[in-house]
């Protein structure tokens, strides 16, 4: 799937968002493939000047593999961030470990994670060592009807090299077709990244 979003107001200050999502999956009968890519920008005009307030990018890509009769669906990821109010470029993660689908039914899905990987700051102020993580994720989609769809997922990783550090990443979007054979969709999500 792929969304834009925009939105603006005007008056003593002028304020401008814009956003947008690619979301690409493809599941077979051995594996599942996983391709995310999300973009926010914000900015506001004030007299004498613009200021840019948010910029944010950030790309995933997960491989699954299934194991015939077994609810254990082990996992690789990479990914990388960019954010310009940061005191770093960008960072690159990879990470490994297993998902378990604690419910798999035609309508409902709830599926745990548990792995390990590291991360690295890239053009840090102060640090670019690599930190070592631990992940641990819950998904969790429902179809309420055939047009009507709620999906989540949060991910945390506390560091093991950097007592009480973490981060999260956190999805939601609930999602209306306008018909059981319409591409067009009427959506609304939000997610957030905590570092």
């Amino acid at each position: 799937s792929i969304d834009f979003r925009l939105s603006g107001s005007s008056g003593n200050t002028s304020e401008h968002k814009y956003g947008g999502e690619l979301n690409v999956r493809r599941e077979t009968q051995d594996t599942i493939d996983n391709f995310l890519f999300t973009f926010d920008k914000e900015s506001a005009k004030r007299n004498p000047g613009k200021n840019t307030t948010k910029d944010q990018k950030y790309g995933r890509y997960r491989h699954e593999w299934k194991i015939a009769d077994s609810r254990w669906q082990p996992f690789a990821q990479v990914a990388t961030e960019m954010d310009k109010f940061k005191n770093w470029d960008y960072r690159v993660e990879a990470a490994a470990g297993s998902a378990y689908l604690f419910v798999n039914e035609d309508t409902e899905r709830l599926k745990g994670r548990l792995g390990a990987g590291a991360s690295q700051k890239i053009g840090a102020d102060d640090n670019d060592d690599i930190s070592y993580e631990v992940l641990l994720g819950l998904d969790y989609a429902i179809d309420f009807s055939s047009t009507n769809h709620f999906f989540v997922e949060s991910t945390y990783f506390p560091s093991v090299n950097e007592s009480g550090d973490y981060r999260t990443f956190t999805k939601g979007e609930w999602r209306l077709d306008l018909s059981e054979t319409s591409q067009w969709y009427f959506k609304v999500g939000a997610d957030h990244i905590y570092d």
